[in-house]
């Protein structure tokens, strides 16, 4: 999965489950933090400045029109997990508070997160 993408679904994941108006991320792997803006609820709609592209859709299933594809969500609490088409990879993960950790089959590697 490319790592705008995995930033994105930090970025949502953390905003949709404690509703806040957070509007950073950073990337630990990278040592880089990325500003986003926009709304998350039922329907995102938001843009990462970094890799300068919206991010649009039902929160089920938004595309990111950086990385040309949609992503797959489904959030139960503190656990998610979906689907990358773009890459045809499976992710799961979890967030706790602004800390996001999420597993990317693709490169079978945890990747994290700080979400504020």
């Amino acid at each position: 999965m490319r790592p705008e993408v995995r930033r994105a679904i930090a970025f949502v994941v953390a905003r949709s489950t404690d509703q806040s108006r957070r509007s950073a991320v950073y990337e630990y792997d990278l040592g880089s933090h990325t500003i986003f803006s926009g709304q998350v609820g039922s329907h995102i709609s938001i843009y990462d400045h970094g890799a300068g592209a919206h991010i649009q859709g039902p929160l089920n299933q938004f595309y990111h029109y950086g990385a040309r594809c949609h992503i797959q969500l489904n959030i139960t609490g503190s656990q998610f997990r979906g689907y990358d088409f773009g890459t045809g990879s499976h992710f799961s993960g979890t967030v706790r508070r602004q800390n996001v950790q999420l597993y990317d089959f693709e490169d079978g590697k945890y990747h994290q997160y700080h979400v504020s």
